[in-house]
């Protein structure tokens, strides 16, 4: 009996972790910096997706990633690590947190409405640095 528990509860385990877990997309930048090109993606971004921006997944051309138009999916949430640069020019919300990580990488926020969803407990965790140009 104690076997069969057992089973039973990995079982559980293991099918909440494969469809309960939703797989990153990986900024490539293989073409161009445009956001909303598949090509520019390890995967066709889905909605949904978790996004991660790292300049050791970059390919090809390696362009920095530019949300010039409002973005073709939904995103869950955004990982910005490693030195990489995320340039909104266009409206961009995610319905989970957004972390950017070292120093050295960025978001920059140039038009549009940058919203973190806040109403479902999402947060914006940055790493900074404090420049002091007077």
């Amino acid at each position: 009996m104690q076997k069969l528990k057992t089973s039973s509860l990995f079982l559980t385990v293991l099918c909440t972790f494969i469809f309960g877990t939703s797989f990153s997309q990986n900024w490539t930048g293989n073409v161009s910096s445009d956001w909303n090109n598949n090509a520019n993606w390890s995967l066709t971004p889905s909605n949904g997706a978790s996004i991660v921006i790292n300049p050791a997944n970059y390919s090809g051309g390696a362009f920095s990633p530019i949300i010039s138009a409002n973005s073709s999916f939904t995103i869950s949430d955004i990982l910005v690590l490693s030195g990489a640069v995320l340039t909104i020019g266009s409206n961009l919300t995610t319905s989970d947190n957004v972390e950017v990580v070292d120093a050295n990488s960025e978001i920059i926020i140039n038009r549009g409405v940058f919203s973190v969803n806040f109403s479902d407990n999402g947060r914006l965790i940055a790493d900074f640095r404090w420049e002091n140009n007077g």
